[in-house]
This record gives C-alpha cells, structure tokens and sequence, in this order.
C-alpha cells in the first residue's frame, strides 16, 4: 500500500515538476524498499533522490541520503560502504552545522565500529553525540545515548561505568514517562 501511494504522489510530483518533492518521494520509497529487504531497489531509489538533492544543492537532504544509503550497508554487512556514507553525512553535518545530525551520524558510526569490535572508536562517537545531546538539552534522547554509550563500555569491560550508565538513563527515562503521564 506504501509503495502504490508514493508510486502516485511520484507521478503528480513529476507532473507538477516538484523536484523537491520528487526528491522527498524517492527517499521514501527507498526507505519502504530497505524495510521490506529489497535493498537493490532501495539503493536506485536513494541515489535517485540524491542526484536530485546534489542538483538542488539541498545539503540537508543529501545528509539524509547518505545516512540512507549507509543504513542499506549496514544492514547487508557492508560495514565500509557504510562508514564511506555515514561519514559523508557527518561533514555535512559539520559543514551547515546541524548539530542534531551529528547526533545520527556519530551514532551510525559507532554503531558500525561496535559490530567491527572497534569498541574503543565506538566508545568515542557514542560519547560525541551523547556530549550534543546533552549540549542542545534533549532529555528525551538522554537515555538512548546512555544505553548506547553503556553497551560499549560493557563491551570494554567497563562494568561500573556501564552500570552508570544504564542507571542514569533507566531513572530519567522514569522521570520523563511520569511527567508524561
């Protein structure tokens, strides 16, 4: 059903010559292609809507489209074509200063590193983007970056600093559901 209503929003965006949102339309159908393991046509769709952000010189779209494209890697194993991307995205990132996209990129790269056992690497970007996070107060991202920067220090046997973390970020998780509630 995903795919037929893209499908249809493409072709008005084509007629409308929405180059924008024929860009938006590719990305996601590349996303529904990823999720449904069809990684060939995920791949045409991404690079599709990253030629046109590249025409568009849309910098913040084509950061997604890297980070797009490095997921599909990651997910086949393709750890280098992976970190290739990501770090593509990351000095995007640095370049229009969108530190909420570094929080991603740094993220998507540790988590590369950590399935290479390069936990120290991982350790490092866990810790850059948990650092932006708490920088830019975004409570509600606390406890991921916790629970990402423990499982890497558990990883290096670093049991009472992972216990920390992980306590840290169960109490503010706690915190914020009540406050929700």
């Amino acid at each position: 059903a995903a795919i037929d209503c893209y499908s249809r929003n493409l072709i008005i965006r084509m007629e409308l010559d929405d180059s924008v949102g024929m860009a938006g339309v590719y990305h996601n159908l590349a996303n529904v292609y990823r999720g449904i393991f069809q990684y060939k046509v995920a791949l045409e769709h991404y690079v599709k809507a990253l030629r046109i952000n590249e025409s568009l010189g849309n910098k913040r779209w084509i950061m997604n489209n890297y980070t797009g494209i490095g997921i599909l890697y990651k997910v086949q194993g393709e750890y280098d074509l992976a970190l290739d991307y990501y770090r593509k995205a990351e000095a995007i990132c640095i370049e229009i200063e969108y530190r909420r996209g570094l929080i991603f990129a740094y993220g998507n790269i540790a988590n590369v590193d950590k399935e290479q056992k390069k936990y120290e690497q991982a350790l490092d970007y866990k810790i850059q983007a948990l650092t932006i996070i708490r920088e830019l107060n975004l409570r509600y991202r606390i406890p991921g970056g916790l629970l990402g920067t423990g499982s890497v220090r558990e990883k290096l046997n670093q049991n009472d600093q992972a216990r920390q973390d992980y306590v840290e970020g169960l109490a503010l998780a706690i915190e914020l559901e009540n406050k929700s509630s």
